[in-house]
C-alpha cells in the first residue's frame, strides 16, 4: 500500500482551517510589513530609510513585554489585540505625514508584531503533522502568502490612500474573523510555564539563538541595501519593478523549495539561502548590461529569500517542543529583530562604502557567510534520514491498516 499524502488530505476539520488560515494571512502582513511597506511609508514621505530599525526595536520591547505577558493572559486575547493593534497602526500610517508620529508609529508597530509572533506559531505548529511533507506543506504556505502580498502589491499601486487602506481592513478583519470561528477545534498545543533555566539547558540554545538572529540579519541587510541603491539611482532601474519582480520569484519558487527541503534537509537548503543572497550582490558589479542586471539581481535576491526564509521558519518549528512553542518563538523572534536592526545598522554604516561600489558589501556579506556556515552546521537537521522515514512509513501502513479492517498478520511489512 502506497501512501501519499500531500498535503495532508482530510487531516484538518473545517475550524482548524480556519485557525490555520488566520495565521498565514497575519505571517503575510508581518512580511509585507517589515520588508516593504515600512520602507514603503519613509520613501513617500521623504524620510532616511535607516528609520526603519525602530519598527525592529520594537520588536524586541514588544517581544520582552510579551514574554511577561503569555504567562497570565489568554492566547487568543494576545493574538485579538496585538494582530488587531498592528493592523490598525498600520492604516493609521498611511494617512499621516508627521515625521515624528511616523516614527512613533513604528516603534509601536513593532512592539505589536513583536507580540503577536509567539502565539501565531503556536497556532500554526498543527499544519506541519510530519516531517516527511512539512517542507512541501511549508513551501505551498509560502506560495500562497507570497500570492497574497502581490495582491496587496498592485492595490497599494494605485494613487489613492483609500484601496490599500480597505484592503488591509479587509485581510486584518478577514483574520480576526477566522481566527474567532477557528478557536472552536484550533488543536492548539498545551503550553508549559516558561523557565529560563530549562530554555537555557538546553546544549542546543546558544547555537539556535545565533541562527534566529541571521535570520533577520540576512533578510533584511539585502533588502535594506538594494532598495537603497535603487533610490540613490546606482542603477536605471524602477523600485517598483524590483518590488514586483522579487515577490512573483518567492512566489514562484516557495512550492519547488518545499520539495527541495524534504529531498536534501533544512540545514543545505538554509546554507543555498544565503549563499544565493551572497551572489546578488557579487553579480552588481560584473560586467552586465543594466537590463539583464534589473532582471537578474531581484530573481537571485528573490530565490535566495525563498531558500533562507522558509528552511528558517520551519527548521525552528521542528525542533522546538510543541509544549513551548510560545515562549521560544518569542524568544527567537527578539533575537531575529535584533538581526534586522543590526543588519539595518550596518548597512547605514557602510552606505557610502556600498552606494559607491557594492563589492564592499559583498565581501562584509562573505565574511558573515562563512560565519553562518560554521554556526548552521552544527545544528541538529530536522528532517529525519531515510531509515528513519522508512520505519515511519511502516508504522503509518500499520496504523493504516488497523483503521482499515485489514488482518496485520496477513501483511509483508
Amino acid at each position: 500500500m502506497k501512501i501519499s499524502i500531500f498535503p495532508p488530505k482530510d487531516v484538518f476539520t473545517k475550524f482548524q482551517w480556519f485557525s490555520i488560515l488566520a495565521c498565514l494571512i497575519s505571517a503575510t502582513m508581518l512580511w509585507i510589513s517589515h520588508f516593504l511597506w515600512e520602507f514603503l511609508i519613509l520613501i513617500d514621505n521623504s524620510m532616511n530609510l535607516w528609520w526603519v530599525a525602530i519598527s525592529y526595536l520594537g520588536c524586541i520591547i514588544g517581544g520582552m513585554v510579551i514574554l511577561w505577558i503569555n504567562q497570565r493572559v489568554s492566547h487568543y486575547i494576545i493574538f485579538f489585540l496585538c494582530y488587531g493593534s498592528f493592523g490598525g497602526i498600520h492604516m493609521v500610517l498611511r494617512w499621516i505625514s508627521e515625521p515624528w508620529i511616523i516614527i512613533v508609529g513604528l516603534f509601536l508597530l513593532g512592539m505589536a508584531g513583536g507580540g503577536f509572533v509567539g502565539v501565531m506559531f503556536t497556532q500554526l505548529s498543527p499544519a506541519y503533522p510530519d516531517p516527511k511533507y512539512n517542507g512541501r506543506v511549508n513551501g505551498l504556505g509560502y506560495a500562497g502568502m507570497n500570492i497574497l502580498i502581490l495582491v496587496l502589491i498592485l492595490i497599494d499601486l494605485i494613487p489613492s490612500n483609500w484601496p490599500i487602506t480597505l484592503g488591509m481592513g479587509l485581510f486584518i478583519g478577514g483574520t480576526l474573523w477566522m481566527a474567532w470561528w477557528g478557536r472552536h477545534d484550533a488543536n492548539i498545543p498545551k503550553q508549559h510555564p516558561f523557565k529560563w533555566k530549562l530554555f537555557r539547558a538546553h546544549p542546543q540554545t546558544s547555537n539556535r539563538l545565533i541562527i534566529a538572529f541571521f535570520w533577520g540579519f540576512f533578510l533584511t541587510l539585502p533588502f535594506y541595501a538594494a532598495i537603497n541603491l535603487i533610490l540613490h539611482q546606482a542603477f536605471q532601474w524602477s523600485l517598483n519593478q524590483f518590488i514586483i519582480t522579487v515577490f512573483v520569484i518567492i512566489a514562484v519558487t516557495s512550492i519547488p523549495n518545499g520539495v527541495l527541503l524534504d529531498r536534501i534537509g533544512r540545514k543545505k537548503v538554509m546554507l543555498f539561502g544565503i549563499g544565493l543572497l551572497l551572489m546578488g550582490f557579487f553579480v552588481l558589479f560584473l560586467p552586465i548590461s543594466d537590463p539583464i542586471l534589473a532582471f537578474l539581481f531581484p530573481v537571485i535576491l528573490g530565490t535566495g529569500t525563498t531558500l533562507f526564509l522558509t528552511s528558517n521558519s520551519l527548521i525552528f518549528i521542528e525542533f522546538t517542543d510543541k509544549h513551548h512553542l510560545r515562549d521560544y518563538f518569542t524568544i527567537y523572534y527578539i533575537l531575529m529583530a535584533t538581526g534586522m536592526f543590526g543588519g539595518v545598522m550596518l548597512g547605514l554604516g557602510l552606505e557610502e562604502s556600498y552606494l559607491e561600489d557594492p563589492i564592499y558589501l559583498t565581501v562584509v556579506l562573505l565574511f558573515l557567510f562563512l560565519i553562518a556556515t560554521i554556526v548552521i552546521s552544527q545544528t541538529d537537521e530536522t528532517l529525519p534520514n531515510k531509515k528513519e522515514l522508512e520505519w515511519k512509513d511502516k508504522i503509518q501502513r500499520v496504523y493504516l491498516m488497523y483503521k482499515s479492517g485489514i488482518p496485520i498478520y496477513s501483511q509483508i511489512i
